[in-house]
């Protein structure tokens, strides 16, 4: 009898427990995010934008609300069921989370050589990965905590009180990379043969690396600092920028 309540309630559970998908033929151009909570981006071999949220039947329902989508200020609706507006403008797609009530979290599924634009910037920002973009990536986000897997650049991160992981598959020599955490760490790992010229600041932190940096000359004269190091790493390439203000820098080879 006990496991027959147990499996019932499993069964109750998933039923209660559902996953929406929202779906655009699209793989051109960037997909923008504005202010959604919680975002992981996964890129594929595809040519569609699968956006997915899991959603609970059994939370709290306004029944007043039946048949009547959100709105904000901005005119925006509801069009996905997920808590988020999605349109196609021009070469890119935006999404836009429509109220700070949802508690928004989605899933994106990316053609892997579309670029990313997100920005976010209020205290209920969460985890954001990024898994496989081979386009390039722009983030401005204040609470967030970025995680970036087999990217290639060339990027714009940065997050004020969050931390950002980034791990490299290969170094794209088409344009530069910033990564940028005021109050928390940054750690980025490049695959060994890299071609780059790197600029680490942390005024505040510490600088860690198992990379043979060759430190930039003036005069003659090596410039010593345990906050600031300039250099080129296999006889230089691609601007590397990577700064933290009050936590530690760590660079790795993978």
């Amino acid at each position: 009898m006990k496991n027959i309540f147990t499996l019932l309630f499993a069964i109750l559970w998933i039923a209660g427990y559902s996953q929406q998908d929202y779906k655009i033929t699209h793989n051109t151009g960037q997909i923008k995010i504005y202010d959604v909570d919680e975002v992981n981006i996964t890129a594929y071999d595809g040519n569609e934008i699968i956006i997915s949220s899991p959603s609970s039947k059994s939370g709290h329902k306004d029944e007043r609300a039946a048949g009547l989508k959100r709105f904000n200020s901005a005119g925006l609706d509801d069009n996905t069921g997920m808590g988020v507006f999605v349109e196609k403008d021009g070469e890119d797609v935006t999404v836009q989370q429509i109220t700070s009530n949802c508690d928004c979290k989605i899933s994106v599924k990316l053609p892997r050589n579309m670029g990313v634009y997100y920005t976010h910037g209020t205290y209920n920002g969460d985890d954001i990965t990024i898994d496989g973009v081979g386009g390039e990536i722009e983030i401005s986000a204040t609470y967030n905590n970025l995680k970036l897997k087999n990217v290639t650049g060339p990027m714009a991160v940065k997050s004020v009180y969050g931390s950002i992981d980034a791990e490299f598959s290969s170094l794209s020599q088409t344009g530069s990379i910033s990564l940028n955490s005021v109050y928390d760490h940054v750690d980025v790992s490049f695959p060994s043969a890299s071609t780059y010229n790197v600029n680490i600041r942390t005024p505040y932190g510490d600088i860690f690396s198992d990379v043979d940096i060759k430190v930039e000359e003036k005069s003659g004269m090596k410039r010593i600092s345990s906050t600031r190091v300039n250099g080129k790493v296999n006889g230089g390439g691609v601007d590397v920028t990577l700064k933290s203000n009050y936590d530690s820098v760590y660079l790795r080879k993978n």
